[in-house]
């Protein structure tokens, strides 16, 4: 027995376990003792599901094991471990509002599963089944069913809300407004369908029957028809700006008008129907109920160094990937979108939905992701945890799949891979994976029906593939599908020329792809619809990309074969394109897109893009007007589809702790969601001057361009890429060889350049002056790398940056560092730790740093010298320094822009970009997604053309513009009245003819027996038919009794065609022939309603338009129309004089001058940059982020910033403010019980030590 043992005295428990874990020898150091922080299994479920009760776990994992799942992870539960419901248990939850029924499905589904599909259509069902829910659960239990859809149900849009806003957008040329048919005018028009008609159709002789004052300035019922409902070609002698102006005009004013025809044309039965069946269509989507999703993890307790957990954000996405199976994770910068993968990859193994992941990366996040899933060592040589250390998940290390590692990995690609095992590659490796010939023939047809847009409709069948339903094709048409199927099997075919393995042999059953955002190319434009003359959107983008294409393949196999399991990573969904929006929902949301009819490119445009006619610089450097996609419609609908298949988090809304951030170019702020303009003293701008040897280079591009020829794009693609080189250095278009400048010449020769090393200076000078550590800066040039080096010099000899430091990685850095594509792994993870470090103070990078390297520790300034295209481009490279773990409290993200260069024309796509996807993502009180702060387009377009003869010469030709569609549209005017008389006479002849034939018509009708004695009732009917039960000829003789008391009604003379309204000439005249079963002369019938239209319209648009009247010589009002030609001539002759030209110049110098807009050197423009770097002198902890009010005075404390004494990267920055302070909490305490226990271990030791000499 040890003296311990023999102690008599009494110890508290904290001393007893000190004592016990000294006899294990588990004592530690000086007394610190190892703990499990870990929690249990069933803790982890309680803090990971808050929103669930108990029985609703239990019923969720009862359903989801009905469905075949084996939920392996749950099985670790003392609460949640078995599978198994009662009959009274499930009765139980139905009525309790934990379990619903629905028609058609085998098992009571819980509340998130019930609620996934159409509501419309569910609480049909519902309803249908209403007695047998009654029955088995009780009338609480039914109504509750249809409580908690209309609980979920959207907000449905209706045609009778006065705001425009908040009406469902409904376009005259879309598919629905063409099939949809309505029977009823609004009694008010005087109007009257003679048979049930299309809306487009209804609305077209809505269009012609409008008046003058309802119509559009200049523009009639007739020109809207033709030109935007019809879709009508250029006619040949109209010049073609003129032409897409003025049809723009037509598009934008016939929207306004059918959104008036919708809101007031139409009775109220057919609004209230047009509403439910809209409704339906579009907007009978619920939210995913993730929180009512309940996940459960075997993962590690430890990260990295820290406790693993998932923040509500992270446990969010794990949930949306759980109830949806495919979908994009579409996390900002810094919330944790590959934690959240990596988890929900645990998930679906675990619960059985999948064995044997593929995960696709590019190439410089694939260490990051075995670093995340299965630890690292550390500097210290310490290992480190994983998500997935200790879970017996193995991994794959395939990386790009070439011969060396297919040989170190001897790899069996006959063989289908080992369970429990991801396989991990990069971008590189995916081309190496192909299909066998196995592939289903229908599979192909769906591929092919996608990727063609094919305007037929979809219909699944019994298979769950989607065919084309509708009209029999002819034979060229089934020409074209058979060539359209050979085609998709050939690019199969030719995908798998290269691969080494195929994806159905090797059996994977999930598809992970990281920075999604770089295949979304799908499609490159949109294609003309069947039967119409000419495309309804011009809009395209980049040219759908083979990779892009592969990759469809692949997601749709794997969804077709396993119903879902394809997860698509991205921070930026979409870069600048509908085109892009709808590439990316087509990898994951088919299923979605073919329910709501938005199966191809068209319907999808037509139900969601606004397109309007605005200026834009053109590459040569000249202004034009064109037309643009600006913003989208039926957002409501558009945010269901989105948040439905991306589960989308901005920092602010997961709580990520970032630091403030300044934009420059710098001119407006956010007042209330609104951007409102500085005063010109608040205003930093980075406009820049060219020097002149920029200038003779412009001047050469420019000429160059306006000589190209006008298809040619690698030519002019060519000369913009030359202007965006000049813009950055005048030696790099030049193609100077770097050895023949010094480092001083080639920077001074640059303004860009010198710019970005000023503003470099300035932020170590102040640092220095200040005696703190000097945090970092990031330059980014995605051009001229073969540069870089006379750049750093630059920063190191004239800007006081030290060429050599010694580092803790070993060995020296530079203070200056530089990263482009051809920088080795090791190096780029070398730099980039010496920069987390603060021993690196500038990285020089291209477009290798936008993804995987992160620099936020110490970096306060990004400046971006080659603006991108995408505007989410911008966002990814904003995000190296504006994200979690920032020492400092604002960053400044900067992006000069050199005047008269293509500056211009990128920040104004810039602009258009960041509008739209602000637009898609607008929900609620969520802020703008990307910055708009910064951007007031028409204003830097004054800066950056500074030749004022380009500016006068664009506003001259849009006046032009305007006057010259008047002068078009009066020669159209011209010509109908010239034709007035004749149709004028084709009009009374038809009425003549029509009349004739309906007192023929009325005659034979009257010769019916019961209508001199009508039928009193159906069985008056049969008694006096002989017994004859026909429901169908009993309701056509009411029709015809109606009928002829309607006629009798009438009040005109036989011998005069005009003594009955031409309308109702026409609605009888339709009528009777359909009463005596007369199908023939309907010709002259058509022929007369249409004529009369032209000839109400001219009357209307164009007679009383000029304060005439029908009845007043014809020639006196083409005598007015003439003068008008004349005066439009002369202000068309006075708009191209040189006078007013000079006029227009000094206007547009008096606003430059009064805006102060012009450009400026790099010195000035780097001096407005420094006036604002007192905001260095503010921690992270200095600044209240929620608000992010930037400051306006220097703060005098000091920062105290010690950089690191290890070059180890801060994984700190993956756990939120929270759980950092709970750590620091948690040491203290630790530190805390540390010293007790020492402290009451030497009394221990004190008394056992006078024990032992009291029995001596």
């Amino acid at each position: 027995m040890t003296l311990i043992n023999r102690y008599t005295g009494k110890l508290d428990q904290q001393t007893k376990n000190l004592i016990k874990n000294i006899s294990k020898g588990n004592l530690q150091g000086l007394g610190s003792v190892s703990s499990d922080l870990a929690k249990s299994f069933d803790q982890m479920v309680e803090k990971w599901n808050p929103d669930l009760t108990i029985d609703e776990i239990k019923a969720y994992n009862w359903y989801q094991h009905k469905m075949g799942l084996p939920l392996k992870n749950w099985k670790k539960s003392k609460v949640y471990n078995h599978f198994s419901l009662t009959d009274k248990e499930i009765s139980q939850f139905v009525k309790n509002g934990v379990l619903f029924i629905k028609k058609g499905v085998e098992y009571p589904q819980p509340l998130a599963v019930f609620l996934s599909k159409n509501l419309y259509a569910l609480e049909r069902e519902v309803k249908s089944i209403e007695e047998d829910i009654i029955s088995k659960y009780g009338q609480n239990a039914y109504e509750n069913h249809i409580r908690v859809i209309n609980k979920f149900k959207p907000k449905a849009l209706s045609f009778f809300n006065k705001s425009i806003a908040d009406r469902p957008i409904l376009k005259a040329i879309s598919k629905f407004s063409q099939e949809h048919l309505i029977s009823e005018y609004n009694d008010d028009l005087g109007l009257y369908l003679e048979e049930p008609t299309a809306l487009s159709t209804a609305f077209e002789m809505y269009l012609l029957h409008l008046s003058e004052d309802e119509l559009p300035r200049n523009m009639s019922g007739q020109f809207i028809n033709l030109y935007y409902l019809q879709g009508a070609r250029k006619p040949r002698d109209m010049d073609k700006k003129v032409f897409e102006r003025d049809k723009m005009k037509a598009v934008e004013e016939g929207e306004k008008l059918y959104a008036k025809f919708l809101h007031e044309g139409i009775s109220v039965n057919e609004r209230m129907k047009l509403d439910r069946l809209w409704n339906e269509q579009f907007n009978g989507y619920c939210d995913i109920i993730s929180k009512k999703v309940p996940i459960a993890l075997e993962v590690s307790d430890s990260f990295h160094g820290f406790n693993f957990s998932l923040r509500p954000a992270q446990r969010d996405g794990v949930a949306f990937m759980d109830i949806k199976k495919s979908g994009i994770i579409a996390f900002d910068v810094g919330v944790g979108k590959t934690i959240t993968a990596i988890s929900q990859i645990a998930s679906a193994m675990q619960q059985g939905r999948c064995k044997k992941p593929l995960i696709i990366v590019p190439n410089p996040t694939y260490s990051n992701w075995i670093s995340e899933m299965f630890g690292k060592v550390d500097d210290n040589g310490k290992k480190l945890k994983g998500v997935l250390s200790g879970t017996g998940i193995k991994i794959n290390e395939w990386y790009n799949l070439n011969n060396k590692i297919c040989q170190e990995n001897d790899i069996d690609f006959d063989t289908v891979v080992d369970d429990n095992t991801i396989t991990l590659v990069t971008f590189e490796g995916l081309k190496k994976i192909g299909f066998s010939t196995n592939l289903e023939g229908d599979f192909v047809n769906e591929i092919s029906n996608i990727l063609e847009q094919d305007f037929h409709d979809l219909k699944k069948d019994n298979a769950g593939y989607h065919k084309l339903i509708g009209l029999v094709p002819s034979k060229g048409q089934q020409r074209r599908d058979q060539q359209r199927r050979e085609s998709i099997d050939n690019e199969i075919s030719e995908s798998t020329f290269d691969t080494v393995c195929n994806i159905d042999t090797l059996g994977f059953d999930y598809v992970v792809v990281d920075e999604a955002h770089n295949f979304k190319n799908l499609f490159g434009d949109v294609k003309k619809d069947d039967g119409e003359s000419a495309k309804r959107f011009n809009f395209s983008g980049s040219t759908g990309s083979q990779r892009a294409r592969q990759l469809f393949f692949v997601t749709n196999y794997i969804q077709n074969k396993f119903k879902g399991n394809v997860m698509l990573l991205t921070a930026t969904p979409f870069n600048n394109s509908p085109l892009e929006v709808f590439s990316m929902l087509s990898y994951v949301a088919r299923e979605n897109l073919n329910d709501m009819n938005l199966f191809n490119l068209n319907r999808f445009f037509e139900t969601f893009i606004d397109e309007t006619f605005e200026t834009v610089v053109k590459p040569n450097g000249s202004l034009d007007k064109k037309v643009v996609v600006k913003s989208f419609n039926n957002m409501l609908v558009l945010g269901k589809l989105l948040y439905n298949n991306i589960n989308y988090k901005t920092g602010d809304e997961a709580n990520v702790p970032r630091p403030c951030k300044i934009n420059l170019p710098l001119t407006t702020k956010m007042v209330n969601g609104e951007a409102v303009k500085l005063p010109l003293k608040e205003q930093k701008v980075t406009y820049i001057s060219m020097t002149e040897r920029q200038e003779q280079n412009q001047l050469a591009i420019v000429a160059a361009a306006n000589n190209a020829p006008k298809n040619d794009t690698g030519a002019i693609l060519k000369m913009m890429g030359q202007s965006i080189n000049n813009a950055l250095s005048p030696h790099i278009f030049e193609k100077t060889p770097p050895s023949q400048l010094t480092a001083a010449q080639f920077v001074n020769d640059s303004p860009k350049i010198k710019y970005a090393c000023l503003c470099a200076k300035s932020v170590r000078d102040y640092h220095v002056k200040r005696d703190e550590h000097i945090s970092g800066v990031v330059i980014y040039i995605d051009r001229g790398k073969d540069y870089f080096e006379l750049v750093k010099q630059y920063l190191i000899q004239e800007c006081g940056y030290k060429d050599k430091v010694k580092s803790t990685t070993g060995g020296t850095v530079s203070e200056v560092e530089i990263i482009t594509g051809s920088t080795t792994t090791n190096k780029k993870e070398k730099i980039k730790n010496a920069f987390q470090a603060g021993e690196i103070k500038v990285i020089i990078g291209s477009s290798t740093i936008k993804e995987g390297i992160n620099l936020q520790k110490y970096g306060t300034v990004l400046i971006n010298c080659l603006p991108d295209w995408n505007s989410t481009g911008v966002q990814q490279l904003n995000g190296r320094i504006y994200r979690q773990g920032n020492k400092y409290g604002i960053v400044r993200l900067v992006m000069p822009l050199v005047e008269n260069s293509m500056d211009v024309f990128i920040f104004q796509k810039l602009e258009e970009k960041t509008s739209r996807i602000n637009t898609l993502w607008a929900r609620g009180d969520r802020k703008n997604v990307l910055d708009e702060e910064s951007l007031d387009p028409q204003e830097v377009k004054m800066a950056l053309i500074t030749d004022l003869k380009v500016l006068a010469d664009h506003e001259i030709k849009t006046e032009l513009m305007d006057v010259e569609g008047e002068i078009s549209s009066l020669y159209e005017t011209k010509k109908s009245l010239s034709e007035f008389s004749a149709l004028k006479s084709r009009l009374n002849d038809d009425r003549d003819t029509v009349f004739a034939d309906f007192l023929r018509q009325k005659s034979n009708f009257s010769q019916r027996h019961y209508l001199k004695n009508p039928y009193k009732d159906y069985e008056d009917f049969k008694n006096r038919t002989y017994g004859n039960t026909s429901k169908r000829a009993y309701d056509e003789a009411l029709r015809h009794m109606n009928l002829f008391n309607e006629l009798s009604e009438l009040n005109f003379d036989e011998n005069d065609a005009t003594s009955i309204e031409d309308k109702i000439l026409l609605k009888f005249s339709r009528r009777l022939k359909s009463a005596n079963g007369q199908v023939t002369g309907m010709y002259y019938i058509d022929r007369f309603r249409d004529n009369m239209k032209v000839y109400q319209s001219t009357v209307r648009s164009v007679i009383e338009k000029r304060g005439f009247s029908e009845e007043d010589d014809i020639e006196k009002i083409i005598e007015s129309v003439e003068k008008d030609i004349t005066a439009k001539e002369t202000l068309r002759k006075t708009l191209t004089s040189p006078d007013y030209f000079n006029e227009v110049i000094e206007k547009i110098r008096e606003y430059k001058e009064t805006m102060n807009i012009d450009g400026a050197t790099p010195e000035g423009r780097a001096k407005e940059f420094s006036d604002l770097n007192y905001v260095l002198s503010y921690s992270f902890a200095d600044i209240d982020h929620s608000k992010c009010d930037i400051p306006t005075v220097e703060n005098k404390r000091k920062i105290k910033i010690t950089p690191a004494t290890k070059s180890k990267e801060n994984d700190s920055s993956r756990i939120s403010a929270a759980e950092i302070k709970k750590k620091i909490e948690a040491e203290k305490k630790a530190n805390i019980i540390k010293v007790k226990a020492r402290a009451k271990l030497k009394i221990v030791r004190i008394r056992m030590k006078k024990l032992q000499l009291e029995q001596e």
